[in-house]
């Protein structure tokens, strides 16, 4: 499967890295006391077994962004999400078979993986970690992509550093729809359910 990264940035630009067993509580005083010992402490570890579940990095935003990954920032006022996205799987797919023989296919599966690797034991610090740049079911490869989503749709929009300004909606979305909206294309283009 492919393996994501969960990261947020806060308005002081700090970086919080989340584990994937997280449970974020859902009464407001818990998720309250939660931040502030976080940001007291910089680390949350789990009760039974002292895994690490919160951490404050002291590296910015873009050290754990490769630079071959496409930045994209949501807005109401951009170009079609859908559109865009397809254009660029297309471009990516067709750049890496152009030559009709495995080693290009292979050069550049290996060449992204080993960026993604370096990238996931920088957030990781895990030396078997690597991202699956294509599915396994339908073959079909895709670019890396960082995708910017506000916490609150009525927030400036990113678009500072952005190679793409795109738009799901014409509407103002809440950060969970634009998460389900992104994570449900991509499960339709790589064939994933």
């Amino acid at each position: 499967g492919r393996r994501t990264r969960n990261t947020n940035r806060t308005n002081n630009k700090k970086i919080i890295k989340l584990n994937k067993s997280i449970r974020i509580p859902r009464v407001y005083n818990r998720f309250n006391g939660l931040f502030v010992q976080l940001l007291e402490r910089h680390r949350i570890y789990s009760e039974e077994s002292r895994i690490e579940l919160m951490k404050v990095e002291k590296e910015g935003i873009e050290y754990f962004i490769s630079n071959d990954s496409i930045k994209i920032g949501l807005s109401q006022e951009g170009e079609n999400f859908y559109d865009i996205i397809k254009k660029n799987n297309t471009e990516y797919n067709t750049h890496t078979t152009v030559n009709n023989d495995n080693s290009a296919i292979n050069n550049a599966h290996s060449i992204i993986s080993d960026n993604n690797s370096t990238m996931s034991n920088k957030l990781y610090n895990d030396s078997t970690a690597e991202y699956n740049t294509h599915s396994v079911i339908s073959n079909t490869k895709i670019p890396p992509y960082v995708f910017y989503i506000n916490a609150i749709s009525s927030g400036d929009d990113p678009n500072k550093g952005m190679d793409y300004i795109l738009s799901l909606s014409s509407y103002a979305l809440s950060a969970a729809t634009c998460c389900s909206k992104i994570c449900t294309y991509f499960e339709e283009v790589l064939n994933i359910f």
